[in-house]
């Protein structure tokens, strides 16, 4: 994404998240782009838009683009279609999600090896 008028072309470098950039990594070197990492990818939208910037672009999602009024330049730059990624939560108190939507749970348990465990 990147502010009105400026085209793929015009673009230097990229701005966004170290891992989304790692995730992106083909196709920004195919467009011969330099890659900044910075905290985040929101961040990066906001920085691109304040800034008025002509020569960067951000990946960050559709909803920044929209909040910072940039134009999302192309779509779906992810190297990997099945890419996934997961946030943990930690909290004292439990959160109870919606029932709203879906969601997955990711759930790590560690047994200390023993007779009646299956290895």
């Amino acid at each position: 994404m990147a502010n009105h008028g400026v085209k793929l072309d015009n673009l230097k470098r990229v701005l966004s998240h170290p891992q989304t950039l790692a995730q992106c990594e083909n196709t920004l070197a195919g467009l011969g782009l330099v890659r900044e990492a910075v905290d985040d990818t929101t961040g990066t939208a906001k920085h691109v838009a304040l800034h008025e910037l002509q020569d960067a672009g951000a990946v960050a999602s559709s909803a920044a683009a929209e909040i910072y009024g940039l134009n999302v330049l192309a779509r779906d730059i992810q190297d990997d279609n099945d890419n996934v990624t997961r946030f943990l939560v930690l909290a004292r108190e439990p959160i109870l999600p919606g029932t709203d939507k879906p969601f997955k749970v990711t759930q790590v348990v560690q047994v200390i090896n023993g007779g009646g465990f299956i290895n």
